[in-house]
């Protein structure tokens, strides 16, 4: 159930629900969510503090910043722009336990498919759209599965550690899916690097 929406001009809510097609119709006719019929108007501002299971910010960097994200109460943050979590907002999050599924990967499937289009380019190649969203879900999938390996890896090392204080064993927790991302990348990294040896 879709209880907020927003744009540029403003957001709408209805505890009970919004009709996603509705309010497509809505925007595309009026250039703006503003307005629609059975919702009421609420600022950007406020529908950030919604109380609600996933919160999306979908739009802007750094919409959530260590101003208003104490304010948070969704369960759930999914990071569909480019960093829209400040890294002290990023903090506070993890102290409320509310989770975050990062940009690097809730975000990447544009990139991904990006990333195919140049690859037909080179290729003079067109390939069907089930094709693309087949090897597009296989890839998010295999990169999913290695960050979650990765966040119950970290979770279970830093466990065992001494020397790994409270703060470290919270931001290596299983549900800090952020860290684990930037490993799993950085490992990646180096594995490269090392096989390729001086030749760039």
């Amino acid at each position: 159930v879709i209880v907020a929406l927003s744009d540029s001009h403003g957001g709408v809510y209805d505890e009970t629900g919004i009709d996603v097609q509705k309010a497509l119709a809505h925007k595309q006719e009026t250039g703006r969510l503003v307005g629609l019929e059975g919702t009421s108007h609420i600022s950007n501002e406020l529908l950030l503090s919604i109380d609600c299971d996933i919160l999306i910010p979908a739009a802007m960097e750094n919409t959530l910043r260590k101003d208003n994200a104490d304010k948070v109460r969704a369960r759930l943050v999914v990071e569909a722009a480019n960093g829209p979590i400040s890294f002290a907002a990023d903090d506070l999050l993890l102290k409320k336990d509310i989770a975050v599924l990062p940009d690097i990967l809730a975000n990447a499937g544009g990139v991904i498919v990006s990333y195919y289009e140049w690859v037909q380019n080179l290729h003079s190649e067109e390939w069907p759209l089930e094709q693309v969203n087949s090897r597009l879900e296989r890839q998010m999938s295999h990169a999913v599965a290695a960050v979650m390996a990765k966040a119950r890896e970290l979770s279970r090392i830093c466990r065992s550690d001494p020397v790994c204080d409270d703060d470290s064993r919270l931001m290596l927790r299983a549900s800090h899916l952020r860290t684990a991302a930037f490993v799993v990348a950085l490992e990646r990294l180096v594995e490269a690097t090392l096989e390729r040896g001086i030749w760039p």
